[in-house]
Protein backbone atom coordinates (compact mmCIF):
# COMPACT_ATOMS: atom_id res chain seq x y z
CA UNK A 1 0.00 0.00 0.00
CA UNK A 2 1.76 3.24 -0.92
CA UNK A 3 1.63 6.16 1.49
CA UNK A 4 -0.45 9.04 0.03
CA UNK A 5 2.09 12.39 0.80
CA UNK A 6 -1.65 14.62 0.88
CA UNK A 7 -2.21 13.08 3.87
CA UNK A 8 0.90 14.29 5.99
CA UNK A 9 0.40 16.60 8.56
CA UNK A 10 3.61 17.40 8.22
CA UNK A 11 5.08 20.50 6.62
CA UNK A 12 8.04 20.36 4.09
CA UNK A 13 7.96 24.12 3.61
CA UNK A 14 9.25 26.70 6.32
CA UNK A 15 6.30 29.06 6.89
CA UNK A 16 6.81 32.66 5.14
CA UNK A 17 7.42 35.91 6.84
CA UNK A 18 3.96 36.90 6.47
CA UNK A 19 2.72 33.81 8.13
CA UNK A 20 4.66 34.21 11.16
CA UNK A 21 3.67 37.99 11.51
CA UNK A 22 -0.07 36.73 11.36
CA UNK A 23 0.15 34.31 13.39
CA UNK A 24 2.42 36.16 15.85
CA UNK A 25 -0.63 38.85 15.50
CA UNK A 26 -3.00 36.08 16.36
CA UNK A 27 -1.28 35.27 19.67
CA UNK A 28 -0.51 31.65 17.88
CA UNK A 29 2.90 31.39 19.28
CA UNK A 30 4.68 28.33 20.62
CA UNK A 31 5.10 28.58 24.22
CA UNK A 32 6.68 25.53 26.94
CA UNK A 33 4.46 25.00 29.61
CA UNK A 34 7.10 23.00 31.20
CA UNK A 35 9.34 26.07 31.16
CA UNK A 36 6.85 28.72 32.53
CA UNK A 37 5.75 26.23 35.59
CA UNK A 38 9.90 25.25 36.20
CA UNK A 39 10.52 29.24 36.36
CA UNK A 40 7.06 30.07 38.83
CA UNK A 41 8.16 27.63 40.74
CA UNK A 42 12.03 28.91 41.15
CA UNK A 43 10.34 32.06 41.38
CA UNK A 44 8.06 31.11 44.34
CA UNK A 45 11.17 29.40 46.03
CA UNK A 46 13.54 32.91 45.44
CA UNK A 47 9.77 34.52 47.42
CA UNK A 48 10.46 32.19 50.14
CA UNK A 49 13.94 32.84 50.57
CA UNK A 50 13.86 36.74 50.39
CA UNK A 51 10.84 37.06 52.28
CA UNK A 52 10.91 34.10 54.24
CA UNK A 53 12.48 34.73 57.39
CA UNK A 54 10.35 38.20 57.77
CA UNK A 55 7.44 36.21 57.18
CA UNK A 56 7.98 33.75 59.76
CA UNK A 57 9.05 36.60 62.34
CA UNK A 58 6.39 38.62 61.86
CA UNK A 59 3.85 36.23 61.79
CA UNK A 60 5.42 35.00 65.47
CA UNK A 61 4.63 38.01 66.83
CA UNK A 62 0.82 38.28 64.83
CA UNK A 63 0.10 35.15 66.83
CA UNK A 64 1.50 36.09 70.03
CA UNK A 65 -0.03 39.46 69.87
CA UNK A 66 -3.50 37.28 69.19
CA UNK A 67 -2.91 35.45 72.18
CA UNK A 68 -2.69 38.02 74.52
CA UNK A 69 -5.81 39.62 74.13
CA UNK A 70 -8.21 39.06 77.34
CA UNK A 71 -11.25 37.06 76.80
CA UNK A 72 -13.13 40.11 77.78
CA UNK A 73 -11.81 42.22 74.73
CA UNK A 74 -13.07 39.13 72.44
CA UNK A 75 -16.67 40.90 72.02
CA UNK A 76 -18.40 40.87 68.58
CA UNK A 77 -16.88 43.72 67.70
CA UNK A 78 -13.35 43.18 68.97
CA UNK A 79 -13.29 39.99 67.01
CA UNK A 80 -14.26 41.60 63.77
CA UNK A 81 -11.65 43.99 64.10
CA UNK A 82 -9.26 41.44 65.13
CA UNK A 83 -10.61 39.35 61.70
CA UNK A 84 -9.82 42.35 59.60
CA UNK A 85 -6.67 43.50 61.42
CA UNK A 86 -5.10 39.93 61.00
CA UNK A 87 -6.45 39.61 57.17
CA UNK A 88 -4.77 42.90 56.50
CA UNK A 89 -1.21 41.64 58.07
CA UNK A 90 -1.90 38.12 55.85
CA UNK A 91 -1.97 40.24 53.04
CA UNK A 92 0.96 42.40 53.47
CA UNK A 93 3.12 38.83 54.64
CA UNK A 94 1.94 37.36 51.90
CA UNK A 95 2.43 39.50 49.04
CA UNK A 96 5.90 38.59 48.12
CA UNK A 97 5.39 34.64 48.16
CA UNK A 98 2.32 35.66 45.42
CA UNK A 99 3.64 38.09 43.83
CA UNK A 100 7.13 36.55 42.95
CA UNK A 101 6.31 33.41 40.87
CA UNK A 102 3.31 35.48 39.40
CA UNK A 103 6.15 38.36 38.19
CA UNK A 104 8.03 35.16 37.34
CA UNK A 105 4.99 33.38 35.14
CA UNK A 106 4.77 36.72 33.15
CA UNK A 107 8.34 37.28 32.48
CA UNK A 108 8.74 33.93 31.08
CA UNK A 109 5.72 34.01 28.97
CA UNK A 110 6.62 37.49 27.52
CA UNK A 111 10.03 36.41 26.91
CA UNK A 112 9.03 33.01 25.17
CA UNK A 113 6.55 34.94 22.97
CA UNK A 114 9.10 37.89 22.41
CA UNK A 115 6.88 40.35 24.22
CA UNK A 116 4.06 39.44 21.62
CA UNK A 117 0.58 40.48 23.26
CA UNK A 118 -2.23 39.71 21.33
CA UNK A 119 -4.16 42.62 20.55
CA UNK A 120 -7.72 40.97 21.78
CA UNK A 121 -8.01 38.54 25.03
CA UNK A 122 -8.76 35.07 25.07
CA UNK A 123 -12.51 34.19 24.41
CA UNK A 124 -14.73 32.74 26.63
CA UNK A 125 -17.13 30.26 24.97
CA UNK A 126 -20.39 30.02 27.55
CA UNK A 127 -22.25 27.79 25.17
CA UNK A 128 -19.43 25.21 25.75
CA UNK A 129 -19.09 25.44 29.57
CA UNK A 130 -21.38 22.49 31.19
CA UNK A 131 -22.28 21.28 34.89
CA UNK A 132 -22.87 18.16 33.64
CA UNK A 133 -19.79 17.35 31.65
CA UNK A 134 -17.40 18.68 34.32
CA UNK A 135 -19.32 16.44 36.97
CA UNK A 136 -18.45 13.28 34.15
CA UNK A 137 -14.93 14.65 33.87
CA UNK A 138 -14.18 14.45 37.11
CA UNK A 139 -16.24 11.21 38.06
CA UNK A 140 -15.37 9.61 35.09
CA UNK A 141 -12.72 7.23 34.19
CA UNK A 142 -10.06 9.69 33.12
CA UNK A 143 -10.82 11.68 37.01
CA UNK A 144 -10.65 7.95 38.88
CA UNK A 145 -7.09 7.40 36.84
CA UNK A 146 -6.02 10.52 37.61
CA UNK A 147 -7.17 10.65 41.61
CA UNK A 148 -5.21 7.10 41.52
CA UNK A 149 -2.01 8.74 40.11
CA UNK A 150 -2.01 11.53 42.69
CA UNK A 151 -2.47 9.54 45.67
CA UNK A 152 0.39 7.03 44.18
CA UNK A 153 2.28 9.82 43.89
CA UNK A 154 1.62 11.39 47.26
CA UNK A 155 2.21 7.34 48.76
CA UNK A 156 5.39 7.74 47.54
CA UNK A 157 7.08 10.91 48.38
CA UNK A 158 5.56 10.71 51.66
CA UNK A 159 7.00 7.43 51.68
CA UNK A 160 10.47 8.63 50.66
CA UNK A 161 10.17 11.68 52.72
CA UNK A 162 9.18 9.55 56.11
CA UNK A 163 12.07 7.12 55.53
CA UNK A 164 14.87 10.03 54.80
CA UNK A 165 14.28 11.66 58.07
CA UNK A 166 13.41 8.69 59.99
CA UNK A 167 16.60 8.58 61.77
CA UNK A 168 15.68 12.48 62.26
CA UNK A 169 12.05 12.14 63.93
CA UNK A 170 13.46 11.52 67.65
CA UNK A 171 15.00 14.97 67.91
CA UNK A 172 12.43 16.91 66.22
CA UNK A 173 9.50 15.12 68.54
CA UNK A 174 11.04 16.03 71.61
CA UNK A 175 9.34 18.99 73.82
CA UNK A 176 9.80 22.44 72.93
CA UNK A 177 11.50 24.96 74.62
CA UNK A 178 11.54 28.79 75.08
CA UNK A 179 9.21 31.00 72.46
CA UNK A 180 7.56 27.44 71.45
CA UNK A 181 6.89 26.42 74.99
CA UNK A 182 5.25 29.63 75.76
CA UNK A 183 3.21 29.80 72.67
CA UNK A 184 2.19 26.37 72.71
CA UNK A 185 1.29 26.73 76.45
CA UNK A 186 -0.98 30.06 75.38
CA UNK A 187 -2.38 28.61 72.32
CA UNK A 188 -3.47 25.24 74.82
CA UNK A 189 -4.92 27.87 77.23
CA UNK A 190 -6.96 29.50 74.82
CA UNK A 191 -8.29 26.08 73.57
CA UNK A 192 -9.16 25.19 76.76
CA UNK A 193 -11.00 28.21 78.10
CA UNK A 194 -12.87 27.71 74.75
Amino acid sequence: MAFDESLSDERTEQPTAKRREEAQREGRVAISQDLTGAVVVLGGLGGCVLAGPAFVTAAIGLFQEGLRLQPQELTIDGTLALLAASAANAAHLGWPLVAAPLFAGIAATLLQTRFALAPRGPALHWNRLSLGQGFNRLLGGQGAMNALKATLKLSVVGTVSLLTLQSELPHRLTAPSGIQAATMEAVGGVVSRV
